[in-house]
C-alpha cells in the first residue's frame, strides 16, 4: 500500500546538521536505502520538512523506514495513506457503490 510519510525536523537538529555540511549526505543515504517513490522538500508549520512516498508491501517493513528519521533527525514523523490518480480511478466502482448505498 502507498504511504505518504511526513518527516518534520526540529530547528536545532537540522541547523546542527546543516552547520557541519551532511544534510545532502544524509538525506541521500537514507534515499538510496529506502529507495522511495518519490521525495519533497518543504516547509510545514515554518520548520524544514520532506515528504517521502513509499509503497510499503508489508507493516513489518515500516521500522527500516521510519526508525532512520527518528534516530538520525529526531523528526516528527507521521504516516498517511496515499493514492496516485490511476488508484483512484480504479477506486471508482466501490466509490459508486458507496455513493449509492447513501442515497
Amino acid at each position: 500500500m502507498r504511504f505518504m510519510v511526513t518527516c518534520i525536523l526540529p530547528v536545532e537538529t537540522a541547523n546542527d546538521v546543516i552547520a557541519r555540511g551532511a544534510i545532502v549526505d544524509q538525506l541521500m543515504k537514507y534515499v538510496d536505502t529506502v529507495k522511495p517513490e518519490n521525495v519533497y522538500l518543504t516547509l510545514t508549520h515554518g520548520q524544514r520538512s520532506m515528504y517521502f512516498f513509499f509503497d510499503i508491501p508489508s507493516e513489518d517493513k515500516m521500522p527500516a523506514l521510519l526508525e532512520p528519521l527518528w534516530l538520525d533527525w529526531k523528526a516528527d514523523v507521521y504516516v498517511t495513506p496515499a493514492m496516485t490518480l490511476d488508484d483512484f480511478k480504479e477506486a471508482g466502482p466501490d466509490l459508486e457503490r458507496v455513493v449509492a448505498e447513501r442515497h
